[in-house]
């Protein structure tokens, strides 16, 4: 299996730390080691990453019980589901993790799941 590489993730990480400055997220907030400062930022995250959860399900037909069907907006929905990854993104950085360590983290983890279809 072959690695990802991380030039494109190292790339979205610095976007990202970037965008929180942006938004009034001072960086020492942002990189913090405290504990509670990390956990603060991740219930604001992870609030925001449920909403953006929500916005992505009502982009498409999840009701089974209903006829009704509506055309899906793609670019809408693409839209929703980048919003979830910026979000995922900015609890890889509060916890730590570099782009490697998630490339790192990912490869590990991919490999497991891979091994317990064996």
């Amino acid at each position: 299996m072959k690695k990802l590489s991380g030039d494109m993730l190292n790339l979205l990480f610095k976007r990202q730390i970037e965008f929180q400055k942006k938004v009034g997220l001072p960086y020492s907030k942002i990189t913090s080691k405290k504990t509670r400062d990390r956990e603060i930022l991740s219930e604001k995250y992870i609030l925001a990453m449920i909403d953006e959860l929500i916005e992505f399900r009502n982009c498409y037909n999840k009701k089974d019980w209903t006829k009704t069907r509506f055309k899906i907006n793609e670019d809408e929905l693409k839209e929703e589901l980048i919003d979830i990854w910026w979000f995922t993104i900015n609890l890889a950085i509060t916890w730590g993790m570099s782009a490697n360590d998630v490339l790192s983290t990912l490869n590990k983890k991919q490999i497991k799941n891979f091994k317990r279809l064996q």
